[in-house]
């Protein structure tokens, strides 16, 4: 039985030194994609470049096929792309490219945003297209109805106290999505007191170009809601004695929103206020 062990032993031995002797050879798969899939730009931009890359090249030169798909923003006339072929050529050393969009700037004129896509669709023998093989581009038009509001504002807010502090504090107004009225509006950072909690939450909004004001309705709620509080925005009316939604009064010539509503948080659960700030802020757009 000794001897068995032995001779198993040995044999063990002289495999693992057989193993550690053999040459291992891996392979690796020669791909082409897109680093990032999804663009978006400013209409003003003026072009936008696209990388795409070729992983584990050969030494062989290497060619990708690839295309522009319309959706609303259209070739040639929104944007164009180079090169013109829609080829891309690769080698060892020079394993990425670029494709370029020229995006057209249509200045002054409202056009709403627009969208289109890049696809790799082929590629040389040998070479495979990889899973980002799509890149999504939007183009912001800056010429929106609302983009005089649309950025950050600020200001110093006034708590409803007998000591009358006051803490700084800044709007960030938004435009909603998907409004073909283009007359609502997203607006975070209201409350200054505790703005880590507000600012996660938007206040919806809406501009009456007539009077040139964005309303804010009462009601919304603001901070967060547990089984504990239920905090909701409100404006008050100068008695204080009843809910009414808040205004702010927006002044072109010196580019101004002014608050003209007392508001505040409302703990609906306690019936108590939780902050108020009294109107007369001016806030500035940075």
């Amino acid at each position: 039985m000794k001897s068995v062990k032995i001779l198993l032993v040995a044999a063990a031995a002289m495999l693992f030194a057989s193993s550690c002797n053999r040459k291992v050879d891996f392979t690796h798969e020669t791909f082409a994609t897109f680093n990032t899939t999804a663009y978006a730009v400013n209409e003003d931009v003026v072009e936008v470049k696209i990388p795409v890359t070729v992983y584990n090249p050969t030494g062989a030169e290497m060619q990708v096929v690839f295309k522009t798909v319309d959706n609303s923003a259209l070739k040639d006339v929104d944007y164009t792309v180079s090169p013109a072929s829609g080829i891309l050529n690769f080698t060892a050393e020079n394993k990425t490219q670029e494709i370029t969009i020229a995006i057209t700037n249509f200045a002054g004129e409202f056009t709403g945003n627009k969208a289109f896509s890049v696809e790799l669709v082929s590629a040389s023998d040998g070479v495979s297209i990889g899973n980002l093989s799509t890149a999504k581009v939007q183009i912001l038009d800056l010429d929106h109805p609302l983009s005089a509001f649309i950025g950050t504002w600020a200001g110093t807010l006034t708590f409803a106290d007998d000591a009358g502090s006051q803490m700084p504090t800044e709007l960030i107004i938004e435009a909603a999505e998907d409004d073909d009225t283009y007359t609502k509006l997203l607006i975070t950072g209201l409350e200054a007191a505790y703005a880590q909690y507000a600012k996660d939450i938007y206040q919806e909004a809406v501009y009456d170009k007539s009077r040139s004001t964005i309303v804010i309705p009462y009601g919304q709620t603001m901070f967060y809601v547990n089984s504990n509080y239920d905090f909701m925005f409100i404006g008050l009316d100068e008695s204080w004695s009843n809910f009414v939604n808040v205004e702010f009064k927006y002044d072109e010539a010196n580019g101004t929103l002014t608050q003209m509503t007392d508001y505040g948080a409302l703990d609906t659960k306690s019936g108590s206020l939780y902050s108020a700030y009294y109107a007369g802020t001016v806030f500035t757009k940075k």
